[in-house]
């Protein structure tokens, strides 16, 4: 049977002409393969569904394409073979520090970071760079002596004394809380203002 919408006249001329409905799999695609999906090796937008030896052509969604690892149409950049041959997990991504992969059943997920922050394998998730900043900075400059919140990392904080740049950093997974003035775990503290909120 003709599996488009085509007119049923035009499947007829088609068939008596030895040539399979236009879109269909040939009759015998399913012959020695199990039901279930199989990959169509001439559109890998779609897939083809052998049940009890008939094939079905079925059409992956908009944008997506049949896997065949997985038996089901996936985004096209799932495809990619990052992951293959990977166990489940999380792997740092070598082109974007501020993304990572993460490998489900052989397909590949490009995951980002929050906003400031990159991925760290050793951690197994994303967090701040660790550079710290510069004291060179003249950060200092004409602010009132104190104390004041590195804005791209929160592990470290600035103290001004007479103009002077100092770097003060926190314990190992402590953030500075500016409204504490001093270091504590992270959560515990509202959202730090943007520097320049309100400002031209």
């Amino acid at each position: 049977m003709c599996k488009l919408i085509l007119t049923a006249g035009l499947c007829v001329i088609i068939a008596s002409l030895g040539l399979p409905c236009l879109g269909s799999p040939p009759a015998d695609f399913c012959k020695g393969k199990a039901n279930g999906n199989h990959p169509n090796p001439t559109d890998t937008s779609s897939f083809i569904s052998c049940s009890n030896g008939i094939p079905y052509k079925m059409p992956c969604p908009a944008t997506l394409v049949y896997s065949p690892s997985v038996k089901v149409c996936v985004r096209p950049e799932q495809t990619k073979p990052f992951c293959q041959g990977r166990k489940d997990g999380n792997y740092a991504n070598p082109k974007n520090s501020a993304t990572f992969i993460s490998c489900v059943a052989g397909l590949t997920y490009i995951r980002d970071c929050q906003a400031g922050l990159v991925y760290d394998s050793s951690k197994d998730r994303c967090d701040y760079s660790g550079s710290p900043p510069t004291a060179n900075t003249g950060f200092c400059n004409g602010r009132a002596n104190g104390v004041y919140p590195c804005y791209y990392n929160k592990r470290y904080y600035y103290s001004c004394v007479e103009g002077v740049t100092k770097v003060k950093s926190c314990d190992p997974g402590l953030v500075y809380v500016q409204y504490k003035k001093a270091c504590d775990y992270p959560g515990k503290a509202p959202p730090m203002p943007k520097p320049c909120n309100g400002k031209p």
